[in-house]
């Protein structure tokens, strides 16, 4: 029949039928048992309710009575309810040497456990599968705690999973590669270097299986990633889209390093992280040399991240003066300040000296030595600052006059300075070394030479660190140690004595070469064994046991007094007035350090400028190998150093980095004190600018969108996303007049242009006045352009005078209000950051230019006198 559905979809048919109610079922005969089913049997009726309460209530107490009977204490009490239990197949259990249930298979091998729980007193389990070790996460889902086994019931369920499982997953056995990789590294004894390289295949292996949005990389790998990717962007591109390694992103390396500040001067970071890395160092690390020079740089200026760099008198600084600790016991270094330098002075110097001093005295530095080189605002500094005005060895420490500060000029240079004063002289004459009251020697530059290219063609040498740079440097080249040290070598004094036999004259050139050399072994002694590894007796460290190396310097010193005395054929004046103070001030200073009780011995090379040569040449290496590096290149290569450091030797993280090492934020109560008012706008003088600042505020319209999620606050800052239809004037508060603002938009708009609303055209228009006003006051520009952060203590000072303004049309506009009730006044400091990182781009450009200009001028005027020259050249020739 038709069915009807009757009790939701009434009038509808159902799709399949049923039978009359008075219809007789068909009997079929021979009929399939199986066909016919039997009919159920009815339902049981329900059990009164009191009945059925205690029927549940019979149910709950025999399972609370099995989980009581199920819970263990220890493992000896799971032992014993284990006995009476029925265990997986396969599995026994074992009480020695702990408790455990294990799978043993037959092999080829013999007996093998494939499989086994083990199960400590605490109740902490370990499960291996095939020898390796699972995760106890892995059965998480079977325990009440992940870490301890509870109950027979937990055990047995373990041993099930164990017992069912086919194989090891790809993520078990790299785990358990790991793992084996970890114990290996704890266990085995490696020196640093196979650490460090282990570790870092262990991490690569940990990273491997990981999503990239939830890596965690070390600050070990973070800092070497940032110092590969500071050497060459390109290069690290490169390695980290190919796969080889993993590693962090571009994108990611940038926002960990921007948190990071290093600063020109002594700022604030700088304090706590030299407090930092005192902290490792002992008692007699912390004697230093301060060391000083300047490493040059292109003469740029630049504005990034709403700071000035380079900015010195409108003009660029061509070298930043550096300063550095170097301890006097170890290899610690550090820079301490970098300052940007237009002009060299020795008042400048003592002005950056003097708090430099200071802070390091407080950190807990005791600065025994100045290291400076042999230029002339140095030596003035040295004898007119700190010496009252004649040269002295030592001085009084400025904040303990229990201590003496030892004023050094750099070894290295002095001995470039010998070598540089030989060969440009040809030859010397000296008195006589080994016999003061003999003839005078005639060392000569030609003996060299003519060893040279006696030995030119021959397969082997005796003087092989003889070539032709050495003996005809240019003025770049004679700046190489290499070129003295090539001269003043061993292999060339014994080439010369070799020779000496057919002519004898190449004897006194030896001696005097061997004397020079003997004097620069003592003052280049960089390990306490380096006697022993050189064989040379004047390498030997100075110490209370050992002061030939002290009469030596004395007695060298003494040498160069009685040759400048003598008025013959010698070195410069000023080398010779260095060098022998240097050499009397080493020896004063190794006999002052050996008598504090810390020092042992002492490693004259210890005070050379060699760590600041490097610091030098790592800066170039860190943008490139590129020699005229911008200072702001100088202060990013700085910070990644630093941040290296304190991974390195202080084991810090990057979130303590950030901390240590963030930017010091200008105070909110710090403005400029300024005389600017918002109501005293400056005549807008050309419709040009006028109609720039409009098109400017219609950019800052388009970019504080997208950032800015109040979609009221987005209709205040754009009458609308499009260029104006129609010619928009604004009536300025000055002179009534109406200019045309929109005509630029219109004429450069390709239809992606905002017009930007009357109230952020007015912003931008006061914030420009507060700009121009600032920087036609020399005072309030050179505050400005010395802050740690221009732009934070501009937009300050603006809000600041926004707010205290009485102006009718300025409180309207700081209390303007959306929609939504958000003052205009919270928009202000976006708006003023935007505004002045374009203006500021615009006066870094003129400045550039006027770097540019002077620069070709300089290149004009030489070319003029060349071309001088020759002409008065050709004049005489005819």
């Amino acid at each position: 029949t038709e069915s009807v559905d009757k009790s939701r979809n009434k009038g509808k048919s159902l799709h399949k039928r049923r039978l009359q109610d008075d219809a007789i079922p068909s009997s079929w005969p021979n009929l399939e048992s199986h066909i016919s089913s039997p009919r159920p049997s009815s339902k049981p009726k329900q059990l009164p309710s009191r009945a059925k309460r205690l029927r549940v209530k019979y149910r709950r107490k025999k399972a609370l009575e099995n989980i009581r009977d199920n819970k263990v204490q220890s493992a000896q009490e799971l032992y014993d309810k284990l006995l009476s239990e029925s265990w997986p197949s396969g599995f026994s259990l074992l009480k020695f040497p702990k408790v455990a249930l294990v799978k043993i298979l037959p092999n080829t091998n013999g007996l093998n456990i494939a499989a086994s729980l083990e199960i400590e007193d605490d109740l902490s389990f370990k499960i291996f599968y095939n020898h390796a070790q699972l995760n106890n996460s892995s059965v998480s889902y079977l325990l009440n705690s992940e870490y301890k086994v509870q109950s027979v019931n937990e055990a047995i369920n373990i041993a099930v999973f164990l017992g069912s499982k086919d194989q090891l997953s790809k993520k078990e056995v790299f785990n358990n590669i790991c793992k084996q990789m970890l114990q290996f590294f704890n266990s085995a004894e490696m020196d640093l270097a196979e650490s460090s390289k282990l570790s870092f295949v262990m991490e690569q292996m940990s990273l491997l299986f990981r999503e990239s949005k939830g890596r965690q990389y070390s600050p070990g790998l973070l800092s070497v990633a940032l110092m590969w990717q500071n050497v060459s962007h390109s290069l690290y591109d490169q390695i980290y889209s190919s796969n080889i390694l993993t590693l962090p992103s571009t994108r990611y390396l940038k926002i960990l390093s921007s948190a990071i500040t290093v600063e020109e001067g002594l700022p604030q970071s700088t304090i706590r992280y030299l407090k930092s890395r005192i902290r490792g160092l002992k008692s007699r690390e912390k004697y230093v040399t301060l060391m000083i020079d300047e490493i040059y740089s292109a003469q740029r200026v630049e504005f990034v991240g709403g700071k000035f760099f380079r900015h010195e008198n409108d003009t660029g600084t061509k070298t930043i003066l550096t300063f550095m600790i170097k301890s006097a016991a170890s290899k610690y270094t550090d820079v301490i300040a970098l300052v940007p330098v237009t002009n060299l002075t020795p008042e400048f110097l003592f002005n950056k000296y003097n708090p430099i001093m200071k802070t390091l005295w407080e950190i807990g530095f005791t600065v025994v030595a100045l290291s400076i080189d042999n230029h002339s605002a140095n030596r003035t500094f040295y004898a007119q600052y700190l010496c009252g005005q004649k040269l002295q060895n030592s001085i009084a420490h400025p904040h303990d006059n229990t201590k003496r500060v030892f004023l050094l000029i750099d070894a290295v240079h002095n001995f470039k300075n010998i070598y540089n004063c030989f060969q440009s002289k040809d030859y010397l004459v000296c008195p006589n070394i080994s016999l003061p009251e003999s003839p005078s020697l005639r060392p000569n530059f030609a003996h060299i030479r003519e060893i040279f290219n006696k030995e030119s063609t021959l397969g082997v040498k005796l003087a092989h660190k003889l070539s032709i740079k050495v003996l005809n440097a240019n003025t770049i080249e004679k700046t190489n140690v290499k070129l003295a040290d090539a001269v003043f070598h061993e292999s060339t004094i014994a080439a010369l004595k070799f020779y000496s036999d057919t002519k004898p004259e190449y004897m006194e050139t030896a001696n005097f070469i061997e004397f020079v050399r003997n004097h620069w072994n003592i003052m280049n002694i960089n390990t306490p064994y380096f006697e022993h590894k050189k064989k040379d007796i004047f390498r030997e460290p100075i110490s209370k046991v050992n002061i030939m190396a002290v009469g030596f310097l004395r007695e060298f010193a003494v040498f160069l007094e009685e040759w400048k005395k003598s008025g013959s054929r010698g070195l410069t004046e000023e080398t010779f007035l260095v060098t022998k103070h240097t050499s009397l001030t080493v020896a004063d200073l190794s006999e002052y350090l050996l008598k504090t009780g810390e020092f042992d011995y002492v490693l004259t090379a210890m005070f050379q400028s060699d760590p600041l040569e490097k610091i030098f040449s790592w800066y170039r290496q860190l943008c490139g190998g590129n020699y005229f590096i911008s200072g702001r290149k100088i202060l990013e290569g700085e910070k990644k150093i630093r941040a290296s450091s304190l991974v390195k030797f202080s084991n810090m993280d990057f979130s303590q980095i950030k901390e240590l090492l963030g930017d010091d934020d200008i105070s909110n109560s710090e403005i400029i004190l300024t005389d600017w008012k918002p109501c005293e706008l400056e005549k807008i003088t050309s419709t040009g600018e006028s109609s720039a600042l409009y098109f400017v505020a219609g950019y800052i319209a388009f970019s504080l969108q997208i950032k800015i999620q109040c979609t009221s606050c987005r209709r205040c800052l754009a009458l609308k996303d499009t260029p104006p239809d129609n010619v928009i004037r604004f009536e300025t508060e000055s002179d009534k007049e109406k200019i045309e603002l929109a005509r630029l938009i219109e004429i450069m708009s390709r239809g992606g242009l905002s017009t930007p609303s009357d109230i952020l055209y007015l912003t931008s228009v006061y914030a420009s006045s507060l700009f121009d006003y600032i920087f036609d006051n020399e005072e309030e520009k050179t505050y400005l352009m010395k802050s740690p952060n221009p732009r934070a203590l501009f937009v300050a000072t603006f809000m600041e005078r926004m707010a205290e303004s009485s102006d009718i049309v300025v409180e309207a506009m700081m209390n303007t209000t959306c929609d939504r009730g958000h003052k205009w006044a919270s928009l202000l400091n976006k708006i003023t950051q935007v505004l002045f990182n374009i203006m500021n781009k615009n006066i870094i450009v003129k400045r550039k230019n006027n770097i540019s200009v002077q620069s070709r001028k300089r290149l004009s005027n030489k070319q003029v006198m060349n071309n001088r020259k020759i002409k008065k050249l050709q004049s005489v020739s005819k």
